[in-house]
Formats: C-alpha cells, sequence, structure tokens
C-alpha cells in the first residue's frame, strides 16, 4: 500500500469563520491557492514526471502547525475543504465518506507554520 507526505510550508487552512464572511472572490482565490499549494508539494514528493495514480481508497491525515498559539482554536473550524478538492484528481479518486477517511490535528511550531499531509492507500 503507497503512502505519501506532503508538505505545504507556511501556510494553514483558513478557518470556517474566516472563509464564510470572506468575499466571493476571496472564497476563490482561497481555492484557487489551495489548488495551487497541494500540486506543487505534490510536484514537490513525487516530482513533475512520476505523480501516482490515483488512489480509490484512502486514509487521510492532516496536520495544521499555526505560527501563533491561541487559548482557544476551534478544531472544527479547520475543516479541510480546499485541500481536499485540491486532492482530488491529482492524488485520490473521490473524497466522498465511503472511499476517504479524513482525520486533522491542530498545533503550533512558531518556527516552521505548515500543513502537513500524510495520505495512505487502503484496501
Amino acid at each position: 500500500m503507497r503512502k505519501i507526505k506532503l508538505v505545504i510550508p507556511k501556510l494553514t487552512h483558513p478557518s470556517l469563520n474566516e472563509w464564510i464572511h470572506a468575499h466571493w472572490a476571496v472564497k476563490a482565490r482561497y481555492k484557487q491557492d489551495w489548488d495551487g499549494e497541494v500540486m506543487l508539494a505534490l510536484i514537490e514528493e513525487c516530482g513533475v514526471t512520476k505523480l501516482p495514480r490515483l488512489i480509490k481508497k484512502a486514509n487521510i491525515k492532516i496536520k495544521y502547525y499555526f505560527r501563533v498559539e491561541r487559548l482557544k482554536r476551534d478544531y472544527d473550524n479547520y475543516s479541510p475543504k480546499f485541500l481536499m478538492d485540491g486532492l482530488v484528481g491529482r492524488v485520490i479518486q473521490d473524497d466522498n465518506d465511503k472511499l476517504v477517511k479524513v482525520e486533522w490535528e491542530l498545533s503550533v511550531d512558531r518556527k516552521n507554520p505548515r500543513t502537513v499531509i500524510e495520505i495512505e492507500e487502503r484496501r
């Protein structure tokens, strides 16, 4: 079974509160930015000419490393919507709940904020 680890440097997913109150053009930009970042991370991991064949079933673990620690950061506000949209068609076939199980974790790294995505193919 294959494992792919993608690292998106200096970037963490916007919170749903931030996203929902944004102008439609800003929302479109978030999606476009995350699509691009996922593609860059995939090229960094696999190379331009060796992009992996699409995975049908997967367990995906996402860890957000924020620069700033807050007393209160709502876990459910960081649902990885843009990340998952960026993975579909590039790494995984579909992100429906029958095929893909997703978990995410929030952490802090003041010196190296980033998003780490681990994709493990399953049967």
